[in-house]
This record gives C-alpha cells, sequence and structure tokens, in this order.
C-alpha cells in the first residue's frame, strides 16, 4: 500500500523562485450550488469539469460566510524589528484580508482575518498569519498546540497588546479531504513556503530586498484559473491543479540557443517528465486557497521501521505489497529527487495510455500500477544520468554501501513506474532502492 510518514532528509532549504505557467487543458466548470448557508457540505452538480472517480466519503462543515477582500487599513498586529526594516519589512508591506465570518463554533460572529507578512528570515517565503476578531481590537491567533507546540518564531512577531490569545480556529479546509475509496487530499505541511498551507503568490509591484527575497506586496492568491479545475463533490470547496512550476527549463515553443542535439533531447525529457506536479490547491468558501498533496485513503502498510524510507511522506510502496510479476525495484516512491523543496508532490508526465501498460496492481487497493512501452525511451538514460551522478560516486555509495548498477541493469527493473490519480492523471513513481539525500539546485 502506498503509505506517508515523516521525510528522512536532511540538508539547507534554499531560496527557490517560482514561476508559473498553465499545465492543464482547457476544461471550463459551472457549479451549481444548492443551499450555501448551511453549515454542513452537501454534494453539488459540476458538469464540464475534469472528470474521475470521484466519491466523496464524508461532509465537510461550512464554517463560513462571505468572501475574501483585502483591507485598505493596518492592522498593527505584529512587532517589526530593525533586522525587518533594513529588510524592507514594515507594516506598509504586510497585507491583510478579510476572510468570512465564522458562523459555528466557539468563535461564532468573529471575522477571520489573514495577513501575509514579508519576512527577512524566510527571505522568498513570506508568511501567512490567521486570526480571528470580534471587535478589530483583540485578536486570537490561529494555533495548533498540538501540531506545532507551544511556541515558535511565528508567535514571537506577534503584537502581543493585540493579539491575546492563542487558539485552533474552525476552518472548511480540513487536514484530511478524502477523495474516493483510494485516495485523499493531505496539506502541504512540511515545506517553508506552505507554512499554513495557505496559498500566495508574488504581487506584479512587489521589489527585492537586498538579499534577494520578496520583501514587499506578497499577496494571496486569488487567480484560480477555471482551466486548471479538477472535479470536486464538496460544494463548498473548489479544487485546482496546481500550476506552479518547480523547475522551468525553458518558455513554450522556446529552444535555447547553440543548444546540441544532446541537450535538446534532455531539455524534451525534462520538459516532458518532470516540469508539473500533482499538488491541488483546495480553496474554500471565501475563496482562500490551501495547498495539498495527493495520498492514499487509510494508509497502514509501510516500508519496514529498519528502512531509512520508514519516515517518507508522500506516496509510496513496496513489491511485495503488489502483485506484479515482473522484474521490478523492492521499493517506489514520489520522485522528488531528495529534495524537500519539492514537498510531498510528485510530477504529472505528459504521457497517454497508449505509452503505457498496465502491469499489476497495489493488493489492498486496487490502484494500477503502469510501466512505459518502449524501454529507449530518453527519459531512463536522463534518470540514470541523474541518480548515479558524481554526488553518487563520491559520497552516497560509499556512505550507503550501494553498488551503480549499469544502465541496462537499472532499465531491466523498471525503475519508472506510474499510478493513475482520481482525475486519471498519470504519477510518476521512481524507485527508492537507491534513495538518498541530496541538494538542492
Amino acid at each position: 500500500m502506498i503509505t506517508r510518514g515523516k521525510k528522512y532528509i536532511s540538508m539547507i532549504i534554499g531560496t527557490v523562485l517560482i514561476v508559473s505557467i498553465l499545465v492543464v487543458g482547457s476544461y471550463f466548470a459551472t457549479v451549481r450550488s444548492k443551499n450555501a448557508n448551511k453549515n454542513l457540505a452537501q454534494k453539488t452538480e459540476i458538469t464540464d469539469v475534469t472528470g474521475g472517480n470521484i466519491n466523496p466519503q464524508i461532509e465537510v462543515r461550512q464554517v463560513f460566510t462571505g468572501t475574501m477582500k483585502k483591507l485598505d487599513q493596518k492592522l498593527g498586529l505584529f512587532n517589526l524589528t530593525k533586522e525587518d526594516a533594513q529588510m524592507g519589512v514594515s507594516e506598509e508591506t504586510i497585507n491583510y484580508y478579510e476572510a468570512g465570518k465564522f458562523t459555528v463554533g466557539k468563535y461564532a460572529g468573529y471575522t477571520r482575518i489573514i495577513a501575509v507578512r514579508p519576512d527577512a528570515d524566510y527571505k522568498s517565503a513570506p508568511v501567512p498569519y490567521v486570526f480571528a476578531t470580534k471587535d478589530f481590537k483583540d485578536y486570537v491567533f490561529d494555533w495548533n498546540k498540538n501540531k506545532w507546540g507551544n511556541d515558535d518564531d511565528r508567535v514571537a512577531r506577534l503584537n502581543s497588546n493585540k493579539v491575546t490569545k492563542k487558539d485552533f480556529l474552525d476552518r472548511e479546509a480540513i487536514d484530511e479531504i478524502p477523495i474516493n475509496d483510494q485516495f485523499v487530499l493531505d496539506k502541504e505541511t512540511n515545506m517553508a513556503f506552505f507554512v499554513g498551507n495557505i496559498a500566495i503568490t508574488s504581487d506584479p509591484a512587489a521589489t527585492r530586498n537586498p538579499n534577494g527575497g520578496l520583501s514587499q506586496s506578497t499577496i494571496l492568491q486569488t487567480n484560480f484559473d477555471e482551466k486548471n479545475r479538477l472535479k470536486s463533490d464538496y460544494e463548498n470547496l473548489k479544487f485546482y491543479a496546481d500550476d506552479t512550476v518547480y523547475i522551468s527549463y525553458s518558455l513554450p515553443g522556446e529552444t535555447p540557443k547553440n543548444e546540441t542535439p544532446e541537450q535538446t533531447t534532455a531539455r524534451e525529457t525534462r520538459d516532458k517528465y518532470l516540469t508539473t506536479r500533482d499538488g491541488v490547491i483546495v480553496v474554500d468558501s471565501t475563496g482562500i486557497g490551501y495547498h495539498y498533496f495527493l495520498n492514499t485513503k487509510n494508509s497502514s502498510l509501510g516500508f519496514p521501521a529498519s528502512s531509512k524510507l520508514a519516515d517518507y511522506i508522500g506516496l509510496k510502496f513496496s513489491k511485495n505489497q503488489t502483485d506484479i510479476s515482473i522484474p521490478i525495484f523492492d521499493t517506489y516512491t514520489s520522485y522528488n529527487n531528495g529534495c524537500i523543496q519539492l514537498g510531498d508532490t510528485t510530477y504529472l508526465p505528459n504521457i497517454t495510455d497508449s505509452e503505457t501498460a498496465k502491469i499489476g496492481e497495489i493488493k489492498s487497493s486496487q490502484i494500477a500500477i503502469y510501466d512505459l512501452r518502449n524501454t529507449n525511451d530518453p527519459i531512463f538514460k536522463y534518470i540514470y544520468g541523474n541518480r548515479f551522478n558524481q554526488w553518487f560516486d563520491e559520497q552516497v555509495s560509499k556512505e550507503e554501501n550501494l553498488t551503480k548498477p549499469t544502465l541496462q541493469e537499472y532499465v531491466s527493473k523498471n525503475p519508472l513506474l506510474f499510478i493513475k490519480d482520481p482525475w486519471g492523471r498519470y504519477l510518476l513513481l521512481l524507485e527508492a532502492d537507491y534513495f538518498y539525500a541530496v541538494p538542492c539546485a
């Protein structure tokens, strides 16, 4: 069974420039709402939306009334230091939003406030903060003690004269959203970019601080393109394919100058297999988006405790959990190169059914597993060169006691396998027998 846990990795998270392009084909959605003010979300009829095997197993409460709007006034909810001033962080660069009113729970009647605060410490990853207020004088800071501990740097940055309480606030975007009998969406939690999981983006008017970080005008993401819409049967939750591109090799239709044939093949291979990832943005009834990754429902089987992958987060499975009879590696995981900046998602290769063949399935969940029909596809040579690079030769082979296979030996055991997500998209899984942590490029 594909499972999740905590990621085995030790590394320094660097600054990453996110370049956005559209990645999902043109699908247009129309949604017919029913009883929008009910506390419990009902199923809704959706037409002309990317299809798939969608069958929610629970109801998700509607917690808010109203929609998100940017506030003109500055609320003064943070302590600002000399370091902040040196890095261009000021009250003027903090964006505040009103994001609906609570209709349920002990904070019913309170207004939800979201602040996006540029952060010198986080450089290009500004941090969203969520509050509740009844009078715009005293504020409750959204804080899950069981998950986040007693304190962290974010709490220290709050103006205690105004933020007088910490508490866990109700939300519609719950931590785990069932999609069908096989899959769930889990909130992305382990990336600096996704502190609070809230989708943010750079204001076109943003400027960079002396360290190169975006220190001004980072805003909530609100431009969710309907062409990226994925089917959802939750009336108060909309799903969108995350069109963030983590590695951009070229613009559409652009060919780099002075490119050799080998470089062209490598670029085209990367663009086909290793550009877009399978993250999903879930948008609540007020218009606030949250980053999620796909996982399997009720995952209970994992790798042995002695395995270096025992605590790995993301999709994964073992050979003995399948009915596959052809040669494959013992373990497979989401393809992220061991880089934590890619989070818990995997790649969405641009392949068709004619390029794959079903070779078996996960026994406990009946999730079908596919391989590539063409064993001479350039992706294999690219993956081999990426896996067994100079870092492997000089460090990993000695530290992990791993022997480098030949390309033929590597390809013969199907290092790349695929499954389909609930929307019918292929997901790429890479052998993990040679898994090792690497520095992010």
